[in-house]
């Protein structure tokens, strides 16, 4: 059947009404809740109009800085059963070997926040908060460097010298006992530092060598020993010995560790002990501090000054005359 033409143009009307009654439905605002969670702190709105993260915030009272994290992002429209994240980093005050700079950060603890901050712990660097501490709002951490120079160095000391006066050298005449030695220390310094100033200073010292002091004997006889035979007699005599004597030049020392020199026989101690004085005439007083491998017996050997006098006195018997 065929439909009328006024029929077909009021059904048309008809369904034109309709759909735009169906379309009118259809972008209607429908209303819902929002969650909004402010650093763990939740608050669930309800709203009708379709906007912008960014609105619904400034609109709900919430004033964000540019450290924010807004999840979803700002410009995101609002839907229904969204839930919007606000995260606000702490601010964290750090002193790193004595340079301050203030971050914004969402680490969790120090280690984390000096991770995150690219700052790296070097051995005997000293943090002043645990490294597993949670970090707070307005938290410090100091970062102290500590360091320790040691410095070695080694100093000679220069060795005393003393002397001693013996009558067994003549005047004038000297002889080295024993040789110095120079005294070896060891000085270290300690120095430490922190953030690479110096805070102390200590200094350590050992002995390494003692120094040795050198002992010289000087001589304080006169430089003649000759006297007169008329300056003793008999009674100041303890003995007298009759000897074939030589003669040798001063220069070395002697056996006994004298220096060898006029005034010094030779001896063989199993005949004449080691100390003996003697009153030889012709030549004077004499000590016996010497002896030799060809001094044996009843012989015994005349330092002389030179080898003039070695010579002119040669080989001869005398009679020594013992004064002790």
């Amino acid at each position: 059947m065929r439909i009328p033409k006024s029929k077909v143009l009021y059904s048309f009307l008809g369904a034109t009404a309709m759909l735009v009654s169906l379309g009118t439905v259809a972008s209607a605002k429908v209303p819902g809740k929002v969650t909004v969670d402010d650093n763990g702190q939740r608050i669930v709105f309800q709203t009708e109009h379709q906007e912008s993260v960014a609105s619904f915030l400034r609109e709900h009272g919430y004033q964000l800085n540019h450290h924010d994290w807004v999840q979803p992002g700002l410009s995101t429209p609002v839907q229904p059963g969204m839930v919007i994240q606000i995260e606000t980093p702490a601010m964290v005050k750090i002193d790193n070997q004595g340079h301050w700079q203030t971050v914004w950060t969402f680490g969790q603890n120090v280690d984390e926040v000096l991770e995150m901050d690219h700052i790296h712990l070097q051995p005997g660097d000293k943090v002043s908060l645990p490294l597993s501490q949670p970090i707070v709002n307005h938290s410090e951490i100091v970062i102290q460097k500590d360091q320790q120079k040691i410095y070695t160095k080694l100093q000679e000391i220069p060795f005393q010298t003393i002397q001693r006066r013996t009558q067994k050298l003549f005047v004038g005449q000297t002889q080295v006992l024993s040789y110095g030695v120079k005294g070896l220390l060891q000085v270290k310094t300690i120095r430490n530092f922190v953030n690479n100033k110096l805070v102390s200073e200590h200094v350590e010292r050992k002995w390494i060598r003692q120094p040795q002091s050198k002992i010289v004997l000087v001589g304080t006889s006169p430089q003649t020993y000759e006297v007169s035979s008329r300056s003793y007699s008999p009674g100041m005599f303890s003995g007298e010995i009759t000897v074939l004597a030589t003669a040798y030049v001063e220069g070395g020392v002697t056996s006994t560790g004298w220096l060898a020199r006029p005034g010094v026989i030779a001896v063989d101690p199993n005949v004449i002990p080691y100390g003996t004085t003697l009153y030889i005439p012709g030549i004077g007083v004499v000590h016996a501090e010497d002896t030799g491998s060809a001094i044996v017996g009843y012989h015994i050997d005349i330092c002389m000054a030179n080898a003039a006098l070695a010579d002119a006195w040669g080989a001869r018997t005398v009679t020594a005359y013992i004064l002790n």
